[in-house]
């Protein structure tokens, strides 16, 4: 078997592969004349936010010190390397001089902070001179696109998840990349990739508290970073401190709208709907010297927003409501004639279905070919049809004594529920003043149940879902006297997901789901409420597409296990250059089984049958890169080059077509050469342009590589993984310009444009010699994307701060996903030969933020989006005017939606180090944001055509984004 110790020897003279997770502090010191002060030494402080410098003893300077630090040269220059993000305190000091401080040192990732200072001839001994550090608004070395969110800014936002401060970036739409498709992000934490490298998901969720800083690149990016297509998310997590810290964050809210016909149920406040409990704790280690640690747990419980009905049990009869009922077929019954009722259906010649009122407590009569004599054919066996119709009418007069319009009986039942658990465990031990270990230990278990249309009256059929992710890392950092770096690190990521309704999948209460005659059923509403509307409606028969009865049929679980390996140096190589080059060895473990429940003649679970995949591949793949960041006084270069290479170590059938030829061929491993550069040129002293180049690829995800592994073909549509596909690119240019506009505003503008090419697909059709086909995974689709975001920034002042971002993007390509070839065809149609807008192809986006703080006393933050509507694709009838209208080429209503966050400081109670009041309310206005629309229409309430489904002629809640969401709650610090 292959390994991915080959890759080792081949690449014996780099270093690692570890993504960037520390920046960099330069200056030059001189004195009172300009004249440049060797030998000056300077202390990197990491001290408490708040702390007066001026009270500062030898014991706290010990205790501070971050052990990080360097000596000015001959010319006064100074640079420190590998300093992680965060704000911190820069010390200098030197005979004959005074002591001067910089507080409020900014630190991003990938990026310098560049700090000069004036030393005066010193005039009291002791005395320190501070001096307060504004965050540079032009970042003169930045050559690529990112937004940089630290701890304060995460703090004052009105959000709850690290995934909704991604979202507002620029440049992203519903997670996608500046116009990529999903899946092509790179996540990271600490620098360890934290990817489902099975879909391309996010990983493990890091609660906001604990991040120290969020970096998003949306442009091109380093050849450190690689296995990412359209953007990196690289989370910094906070490390321990020298004190002790406590922080408990309670809450819990209620969506409160008035979209009551939207949003069933929604008018019935209960404060407890939402709840969240949150613990952070941080400290040094008891009895262990330099070692400390941070940790947080967080509980979410939400009971979600959609409401159904419990009308019907999983046992109960299943069909689906889905036909209309034309003129001549309606009859109108009164309920208490039986005799007329059964001798209609007796009578008719054409096969019919009586049901009831579906508030009754179940269906009795399943889908019927009536015969002359009171019988009927059916799996259920012989019954007569008189005692059923009898029994029937029976339930239906209970009903109508009910009264049509109370509903107090049927419980509701909440659709969209959700649990989660998530924590994370950190150490930091500094074995010596150059040398520290890390551990870190990171968990989230999601259980939850998806929102399904067809399931409203039937909720318990539903599938119970889980998910857990996991990352475990072991870090070892090492520094050299002549400023060379090295990491070495051991990681492990898990990702399972799993779900089924029931534990065993040969649960007799699984109930056969299919409308075995396709021909739907029929009911009556007799005026009053109408059960699916909520509203009162005339006598007249409705149609739908609600499941009365039934089970969701399908057990899946898949388990990614991931070990890496990685070795990281990094050298500042004088003033100019700053060399990293590494390695990596990944290697992964996939377990997975999906099977279906089956079903014999009589509709009884019965064992599995061919309708499963179950295996377990041993993936690897590793890659290597060289960095070089040369700042020179005026122009900063960065140029790179990465080398990736894969192997899925798996097998194709020799013969494709031939699919009982025992033979099989072997995977080839994929190597790739991806070069980076990018240039940064300052035009004025508050002005620089950037131009950046870069090759990007990635691996298919496991799933398209290993789907169908047996190549069973259970029709024909069935598609089959490709284990032997090559890696996607895309090659992207940007140029970009940063202006700093007055003394506390800057702008930002970056032109992009993308090539994308080699797009997973099912545009390959197999026939085989039995005369069947399947589609094949393969590298065929295609796409570009242009945008410009302008960026408007408000540097923190005056008590506020402020931040404006418009993104205008055309993202064009063939196809959407890889099943679109197959969709297509089995539509009756051809896979695009030209480029058509994707469905998030948002031309135009605005993202706003404003936050307030007076003195520390309290707060508000505002968010708030533009989005012009995303494409659809119109089906007019056949007798419209207009007919065969482009793919994507209508446009759904914008999106418009405001966040507001507040906090109120009580200051210390009860030896409490503070005491906060919050709220949050997301989607302020109240708006309901059309995000599913009909193709008759282009709208989310109503559709034209009147021979489809009721699913499409009622309202939908899943059409609309979710309604106004309240949570109050109180954060204590210890």
């Amino acid at each position: 078997m292959k390994r991915p110790w080959i890759l080792l020897i081949l690449l014996l003279g780099a270093a690692s592969l570890q993504a960037g997770i520390t920046g960099k502090i330069t200056g030059k010191v001189t004195d009172n004349t300009g004249e440049p002060l060797p030998g000056v030494n300077v202390i990197v402080l990491e001290v408490p936010a708040g702390t007066d410098l001026r009270t500062l003893s030898a014991e706290d300077f010990q205790k501070y010190n971050t052990r990080r630090g360097a000596a000015t040269d001959f010319e006064g220059d100074y640079i420190i390397s590998n300093v992680p993000p965060g704000i911190f305190v820069l010390d200098f000091s030197t005979l004959g001089y005074g002591r001067t401080q910089i507080e409020n040192v900014v630190v991003s990732v990938d990026l310098t902070s560049r700090h000069d200072v004036v030393l005066s001839p010193a005039a009291i001994e002791g005395e320190v001179i501070t001096i307060t550090a504004e965050r540079a608004l032009v970042q003169v070395d930045q050559t690529f696109s990112a937004s940089y969110v630290g701890s304060k800014e995460l703090s004052n936002m009105p959000v709850t998840d690290l995934a909704q401060v991604v979202d507002v970036q620029a440049g992203v739409v519903d997670g996608h990349f500046r116009g990529g498709r999903g899946g092509e992000v790179l996540y990271l934490v600490d620098g360890i990739p934290v990817t489902d490298v099975y879909d391309g998901g996010r990983g493990v969720d890091v609660q906001v508290s604990m991040v120290q800083e969020l970096q998003v690149i949306s442009g091109t990016f380093n050849a450190e970073y690689g296995q990412a297509m359209s953007g990196v998310v690289n989370t910094i997590t906070k490390d321990g401190g020298e004190d002790y810290e406590a922080d408990v964050t309670v809450y819990s809210g209620d969506y409160v709208s008035n979209h009551s016909k939207q949003f069933w149920n929604i008018d019935e406040l209960d404060p407890m709907n939402i709840r969240n409990f949150e613990l952070n704790l941080s400290g040094p280690v008891p009895g262990v010297p330099a070692l400390t640690f941070n940790s947080s747990g967080r509980f979410y419980d939400s009971g979600g927003w959609y409401e159904g009905r419990y009308l019907f049990s999983p046992q109960d009869d299943n069909f689906v409501i889905e036909h209309p009922v034309s003129g001549n077929q309606a009859r109108i019954f009164n309920p208490e004639d039986v005799s007329d009722i059964v001798q209609y259906f007796l009578n008719e010649s054409e096969p019919y279905a009586f049901v009831v009122d579906p508030y009754v407590e179940k269906l009795l009569i399943p889908e019927l070919e009536l015969q002359r004599h009171g019988q009927y054919t059916s799996t259920h066996g012989g019954e007569h049809l008189r005692d059923l119709l009898q029994q029937a009418v029976k339930h239906s007069q209970q009903f109508h004594e009910m009264g049509s319009g109370d509903r107090a009986g049927l419980p509701w039942v909440q659709m969209n529920t959700e649990t989660r658990r998530s924590g994370q465990f950190k150490l930091t031990w500094e074995l010596d003043p150059t040398s520290k270990l890390r551990a870190s230990y990171i968990v989230s278990d999601r259980q939850y149940k998806d929102y399904d249309q067809s399931w409203r009256f039937t909720p318990d059929g539903r599938l119970n879902r889980y998910s857990r992710q996991q990352s475990t890392s072991l870090k070892w950092s090492k520094a050299f006297a002549n400023q060379t770096f090295l990491d070495a690190s051991l990681s492990h990521t898990l990702a399972l997901y799993h779900h089924r309704l029931y534990d065993s999948i040969l649960d007799r209460r699984y109930r056969n789901t299919e409308d075995q005659t396709s021909s739907g059923f029929y009911y009556y509403s007799p005026g009053g409420l109408d059960w699916l509307t909520g509203e009162y409606a005339d006598n007249s028969f409705y149609v739908g597409t609600a499941r009365v009865g039934g089970t969701e049929n399908e057990h899946f679980s898949r388990r990614t296990d991931s070990f890496q390996f990685t070795l990281d140096v990094s050298r500042q190589m004088g003033k100019v250059h700053l060399v990293k080059s590494g390695i990596i060895a990944k290697s992964h473990r996939l377990n997975y089984n999906r099977r279906v429940v089956s079903f014999n003649n009589f509709d009884i679970v019965q064992p599995e049958g061919a309708n499963r995949d179950i295996y377990t591949r041993y993936p690897w793949e590793g890659a290597a890169y060289l960095q070089d960041k040369m700042e020179f006084q005026n122009v900063t270069l960065n140029v790179g080059a990465r080398m990736d290479v894969f192997d899925a170590n798996w097998h194709l059938p020799a013969d494709l077509t031939n699919l009982q030829d025992p033979r099989t061929t072997d995977t080839s491993v994929k190597f790739q050469l991806s070069p980076r550069v990018a240039i940064a040129y300052p035009i004025t002293d508050t002005g620089v342009i950037h131009f950046s180049y870069g090759h990007f690829f990635q691996r298919p995800s496991f799933e398209q590589l290993y789907r169908n592994p047996d190549v069973e073909l259970t029709g024909p549509n069935t598609v089959v993984g490709n284990p032997d596909l090559s890696v996607e690119r895309t090659v992207q240019y940007e140029i970009g310009l940063q202006q700093q506009v007055g003394e506390d505003i800057s702008l930002a503008v970056s032109l992009y444009s993308r090539d994308i090419r080699d797009l997973v697909s099912t545009d390959r059709v197999i026939e085989t010699v039995t005369t069947d086909r399947y589609y094949l995974f393969t590298n065929r689709d295609f796409g570009t994307v242009q945008g410009i975001v302008l960026t408007l920034d408000k540097r923190f002042g005056n008590n506020f701060s402020a931040g404006l971002d418009y993104t205008w993007q055309v993202a064009k390509a063939n196809a959407a996903n890889a099943d679109a070839a197959r969709n297509a065809a089995n539509g009756g149609s051809e896979i695009n030969k030209y480029l058509v807008p994707l469905p998030w192809d948002r031309r135009h986006t605005l993202n706003a933020t404003v936050n307030y703080d007076w003195q520390g006393v309290w707060g508000l933050g505002l968010l708030g989006t533009y989005g012009s509507g995303l494409p659809y694709t119109p089906d007019p009838k056949s007798d419209d005017i207009v007919v065969g209208l482009l793919e994507n080429s209508g446009r759904i209503p914008e999106y418009i939606n405001a966040d507001l966050s507040g906090w109120y400081n009580l200051g210390k109670l009860n030896g409490l180090k503070s005491v906060q009041l919050n709220f949050q309310v997301k989607n302020l206005l109240d708006r309901l944001n059309e995000v599913g629309v009909f193709s008759r229409t282009g709208r989310a309430g109503y559709n034209l055509d009147w021979e489809s489904t009721a699913s499409e002629q009622y309202v939908n809640p899943s059409n609309y984004s979710r309604p106004r969401e309240v949570i109050v709650g109180m954060r204590f610090s210890f």
